[in-house]
């Protein structure tokens, strides 16, 4: 009759759509079917929050180097660099260190929060003494901990989206803090004017 897939499946199964002669969930229980998406969720959660750590950990490497670099040649520069060229580069330098640390902080907050509720969750519960529910009360752990592990790659990834308002403001204002200080050598050295004069 119409051109649409068809579906057959057993009570208990999710419908197969036949394409081509072929069942493109296979007769996959429901209970299988959603423990297998969320599996593949947590694989992909995972690997994003890998991805940004390792992202976020070089950053933070070349962003301590930069400061060092800058703040030793900085200190080396202003006996040559006017008043007002040392302010501006200073003030552009400090705004770059005040934004990484102040993310820095938020996310350690954060995190060490979402630990601490874990660990008040696992102290407040009884530890049985009957032999029989031992083995449910270890089953509860583990997915309690699974549970914690998930919310931690979960708030991982929402840390992205902080990241991203904090990591401009930091890059350009350090960025155009050495902009401003190799400019600022190059016109002692050409005898160009000084900025900002």
């Amino acid at each position: 009759m119409g051109g649409g897939p068809k579906y057959t499946g057993e009570q208990g199964s999710i419908p197969q759509p036949i394409l081509g002669g072929q069942s493109l969930l296979r007769g996959m229980p429901i209970h299988d079917w959603q423990s297998e998406l969320q599996h593949c969720q947590d694989s992909i959660d995972a690997t994003s929050a890998k991805i940004f750590e390792n992202a976020r950990n070089y950053y933070t490497l070349l962003t301590s180097v930069g400061y060092a670099g800058f703040f030793a040649v900085w200190a080396f520069s202003r006996s040559y660099l006017p008043e007002n060229a040392q302010i501006a580069t200073g003030l552009l330098i400090a705004i770059s260190i005040l934004t990484f640390i102040t993310y820095e902080i938020f996310q350690i907050v954060y995190l060490q929060y979402a630990a601490a509720q874990h660990v008040k969750k696992l102290a407040n519960r009884d530890i049985p003494t009957d032999f029989s529910r031992i083995h449910e009360y270890i089953d509860q752990t583990k997915m309690m901990t699974l549970a914690y592990q998930r919310n931690v790659r979960t708030a991982s990834i929402g840390l992205i989206s902080v990241w991203l308002i904090f990591f401009p403001v930091s890059l350009l204002s350090g960025f155009s803090a050495g902009i401003i200080l190799i400019y600022n050598f190059s016109a002692h050295l050409l005898g160009w004017s000084y900025f900002p004069s």
